[in-house]
């Protein structure tokens, strides 16, 4: 029993064989990835390091990988802006600027509506704790 997937096919085109994607890719990848950036000078590694960067982001967004590591970097950083703003609120609670910084806090949260409000007293019913 064959594995499709392992089955590398020509094209023909004009009647000239034409390789395979998977034969072009392999071939771009071992050329890129054969070199060392660190020993090359830099007007060698400029171009190679763009052409990485380019293949690579092709290479995911053919293979369904560039949104998902797109959503990853989201929620990583949703994640820790969190505990971020919760300390630094405390912190300016902590020196007394809280009357302050509860108007702009205000400002930041318009796009919710008038849910800003709730949104805001929970947040410095968290903080006081």
């Amino acid at each position: 029993m064959s594995d499709d997937n392992s089955k590398e096919t020509s094209f023909r085109f004009a009647g000239h064989s034409m390789p395979s994607l998977n034969s072009v890719k392999s071939i771009l990848d071992g050329l890129i990835w054969r070199y060392r950036e660190e020993s090359l000078p830099f007007w060698k590694a400029a171009p190679l390091r763009g052409f990485r960067v380019g293949f690579a982001t092709v290479r995911d967004l053919m293979e369904g990988q560039l949104t998902l590591r797109a959503m990853s970097l989201v929620y990583t950083t949703l994640l820790s802006l969190v505990p971020l703003v919760a300390i630094s609120f405390s912190v300016l609670q902590g020196f007394g600027l809280q009357t302050e910084v509860e108007p702009l806090l205000l400002r930041i949260m318009e796009p919710p509506g008038e849910q800003r409000f709730e949104i805001t007293r929970q947040h410095h019913k968290y903080v006081k704790q």
